[in-house]
C-alpha cells in the first residue's frame, strides 16, 4: 500500500453538513450575530446600491472602525463595467453608504495578449476588478486599500489569469478621505509594459514619502504578497509558492505559516515566508471553489471557516471547525442560519454565503476579541458576522434573562437591512427589549436562544407585537440541534394565535396588538405533547396537543416574523444567469414590529 504523507490539516468531523438545508442541519455556534452590510436594490435610487453583483468582501479594523471593501458590477461576475466599493462601521453592524474606491477603467486593447483576444471589438477594453487582498496596515500605522485591474473578454474568462493591467493602491486617512490612486505593481506579463503610464502613476511618484515607504514595506512582505499569485502568476520569481487560489495564512504555535486555499489545497512556509512547501490536497477540508479562512483566535485556539460542501453551485452553509494546534480540527458548527433567495439574475452567481474573509492576524484587532468575518450572499449582498470567542455550541443551566446588553451576547441574531434586530429601551418605563422590525419581502429577522439540551422543557416569554401585516407577524419555534421544530406558535395580524399541532395549524386563541403578552410553553419529547398558556391583561387561554414531529431532545427557541421564505433549493442554479429576477424585491412590505422583554427556559 502506498505510504501517504501526513496531511498538513486534518478535520475529524463526526457530522457532515446536509446541504438540503441552508444551515446544513448543523448545530449553531453560540451567540453569532449576522449583519447585512449592503442590500442590492436595482430601483433604490441610490447609485451605490443599484448594481446587483457584489462579491469578494475584505475586512480590516483600524482606528476604532471596521473597513470593508468589495467588488461590484451591474449584473454578473466578469461583466463590465466593474468597480470596488468601500464602507465602514463603528460597531460592525451599522455600515455607511458604500462609495467607489477603485472606479471602472477602460484602456487601449492593442497590448492585451491573453485568452479571448479575438472577442475584443474596437480599440479599447474595459477592466474587471479582482481582489484576493483588500487591506494592509503598515508598521507605521498607515491603512492601504488595494485592488487589481484584470480583463475578461467574456464572463468565462477570469481576470485573475495573469494577463491583467496591474495592482493599484491608495491610502485611507483617519477622517475617511482617500489619497489618489497609484499602481503598486504594473503587470508587464499581461502585455502592458512598465514604461506605459496607463491611467495611474506608480506609487514611487507620490510626493508623500511615508506612503511610498508603506508600499515598499508591503512589497517586501513575502507572506502577504503570496495572496497575489493568481493575478500576477507569470512573475515566477516573486512568489514563494506556485499555485494555490485565494490563500489565507496564519501562524502555527512554532511560528511557521500555514496557508489554506480553495479546493482543499494547503501549503506551509517558514515564519518569514521565504521557503514554501509544495501544495498538498487535504481531503478532510470538504469544500470546493469557495474560499477558506483560517486564523488564530484571541483565546489561542484556531478556526477554519468555509463552505463544507463539494457542491460549488450551492455554497451553504458557512461553517467553522476549531482546534488547539492549527493543524487538527473538529466540531463542525453553522455560522449562517439561512439565506435570502437570489433576487437578481446574473452571470456566475453561485448561491449561498461565500468567499469569507476575516481580519489578518498581523493587523489591529477589535477590542471585543471576537472573530469578525465578511462574506457575500448569492454574490449579491454583503454581510458580516461577529463570532464570540471561545467558540461553543451548547448552554448549561437554565436561562432567565431580560433582553439587555449582557444577555444579548448569548443570542444568535440575524439582521437584514430591511428586517433588523436591535436592542432598545421601550416606552416611558424604558424596558430593555429585543426588537425585530420586518419590512423585507424576501428575508426575515431571527433571534434564537440556545438552551440546555433537554427532553422536557418549560419556556416563558414576555412579548409584545406593535404591528403585524399579512406577510409578517410573530413566530416562535422550539427546535432540536438540527432545526426540527415539533412546536410552532404564530401570531397574526388578525389578532389570532395559531399553533401547529399534529402537522396542521389551528387557532389557539385571540390576542391584542400593542399589549404585553406572556406565553408559557411546556414540551415533552417522551410523550410528544405540549401545553400552551397565553396570558394578556388577566385573560388566560390554555391549549394542549401533540407535536408535529418527534424529536429526541430540544435545545433552542427561535423568534422570527415569518414561517416560510421562498428559499433557493438544490434545484436552483445561479451560475448561468437564467434563474430570473424576483418580483417586487425593491418594495418594502407593511411592517411587523415585535418585542421580547423577558425569557425563561428550564428543564421541566
Amino acid at each position: 500500500m502506498e505510504n501517504r504523507k501526513q496531511p498538513f490539516i486534518q478535520c475529524r468531523n463526526e457530522q457532515k453538513a446536509d446541504i438540503r438545508f441552508q444551515d446544513g442541519g448543523l448545530p449553531y455556534a453560540l451567540g453569532v450575530k449576522n449583519y447585512q452590510v449592503m442590500r442590492a436594490d436595482r430601483e433604490s435610487g441610490e447609485e451605490a446600491l443599484s448594481w446587483t453583483y457584489n462579491h469578494a468582501p475584505m475586512l480590516a479594523y483600524w482606528k476604532g472602525r471596521f473597513w470593508l471593501e468589495y467588488i461590484s458590477g451591474p449584473t454578473g461576475e466578469h461583466v463590465p463595467p466593474s468597480r470596488s466599493m468601500l464602507t465602514s462601521s463603528a460597531d460592525g453592524g451599522s455600515w455607511s453608504v458604500p462609495r467607489v474606491v477603485f472606479p471602472p477603467v477602460t484602456v487601449e486593447a492593442a497590448s492585451y495578449d491573453g485568452p479571448g483576444r479575438e472577442l475584443i471589438e474596437g480599440e479599447t477594453i474595459p477592466c474587471i476588478m479582482h481582489q484576493r487582498m483588500g487591506f494592509y496596515v503598515s508598521g507605521s500605522g498607515r491603512l492601504l486599500v488595494l485592488g487589481f485591474y484584470g480583463f475578461s473578454p467574456a464572463p468565462h474568462i477570469a481576470p485573475n489569469n495573469g494577463y491583467g493591467l496591474g495592482r493599484v493602491v491608495r491610502e485611507i486617512y483617519v477622517d475617511g478621505t482617500l489619497s489618489e490612486i497609484y499602481y503598486l505593481r504594473k503587470n508587464p506579463y499581461g502585455g502592458y509594459a512598465p514604461e506605459k503610464n496607463l491611467v495611474f502613476p506608480l506609487y514611487s511618484e507620490c510626493a508623500d514619502s511615508d506612503f511610498a515607504s508603506a508600499c515598499i514595506e508591503l512589497l517586501e512582505n513575502r507572506i502577504i504578497r503570496q495572496q497575489w499569485w493568481e493575478e500576477e502568476r507569470f512573475d515566477t520569481g516573486f512568489f514563494g509558492c506556485e499555485g494555490g487560489k485565494a490563500i489565507s495564512c496564519y501562524s502555527l504555535p512554532d511560528g511557521r505559516i500555514l496557508g489554506v486555499c480553495k479546493n482543499s489545497m494547503v501549503t506551509r512556509a517558514d515564519r518569514e515566508g521565504i521557503e514554501w512547501e509544495p501544495l498538498q490536497f487535504c481531503p478532510e477540508i470538504e469544500t470546493s471553489t469557495g474560499k477558506v479562512w483560517g486564523q488564530r483566535t484571541s483565546d489561542g485556539s484556531y478556526a477554519l471557516v468555509y463552505n463544507p460542501t463539494t457542491d460549488s453551485a450551492h455554497r451553504w452553509p458557512l461553517a467553522v471547525v476549531t482546534g488547539e494546534n492549527g493543524t487538527e480540527f473538529d466540531g463542525l458548527l453553522a455560522l449562517t442560519p439561512e439565506i435570502s433567495p437570489c433576487r437578481y439574475a446574473g452571470a456566475l452567481k453561485n448561491l449561498g454565503p461565500q468567499y469569507v474573509r476575516g481580519i489578518c492576524e498581523r493587523y489591529p484587532q477589535p477590542e471585543d476579541e471576537d472573530m469578525w468575518l465578511a462574506y457575500s450572499v448569492n454574490k449579491e449582498d454583503i454581510w458580516t458576522a461577529r463570532v464570540p470567542v471561545p467558540l461553543c455550541s451548547s448552554w448549561t443551566g437554565k436561562v432567565e434573562e431580560v433582553l439587555d446588553e449582557r444577555s444579548y451576547a448569548f443570542w444568535n441574531c440575524y439582521s437584514p437591512r430591511w428586517a433588523n434586530v436591535s436592542l432598545i429601551k421601550y416606552g416611558t418605563e424604558e424596558l430593555d427589549c429585543l426588537c425585530m422590525e420586518d419590512r423585507e419581502p424576501y428575508d426575515r429577522p431571527r433571534a434564537l436562544r440556545i438552551f440546555e439540551r433537554t427532553a422536557s422543557v418549560r419556556l416563558t416569554a414576555q412579548i409584545r407585537i406593535d404591528a403585524a401585516s399579512e406577510q409578517a407577524g410573530f413566530v416562535i419555534e422550539l427546535q432540536d440541534e438540527s432545526g426540527r421544530a415539533p412546536v410552532r406558535i404564530r401570531l397574526t395580524n388578525d389578532g389570532y394565535c395559531h399553533i401547529r399541532t399534529g402537522g396542521a395549524e389551528a387557532k389557539a386563541g385571540e390576542y391584542k396588538l400593542s399589549q404585553w403578552l406572556e406565553i408559557t410553553l411546556e414540551a415533552d419529547c417522551m410523550t410528544n405533547r405540549y401545553q400552551l398558556e397565553l396570558c394578556q391583561q388577566g385573560k388566560v387561554i390554555q391549549k394542549s396537543g401533540t407535536f408535529s414531529q418527534s424529536v429526541r431532545e430540544l435545545e433552542r427557541v427561535l423568534f422570527t416574523t415569518k414561517t416560510v421564505l421562498p428559499w433557493n433549493t438544490l434545484e436552483d442554479c445561479g451560475k448561468y444567469g437564467d434563474i430570473g429576477d424576483l418580483p417586487f424585491s425593491s418594495r418594502k412590505i407593511g411592517p411587523a414590529v415585535c418585542l421580547i422583554h423577558h425569557l425563561k427556559v428550564e428543564s421541566n
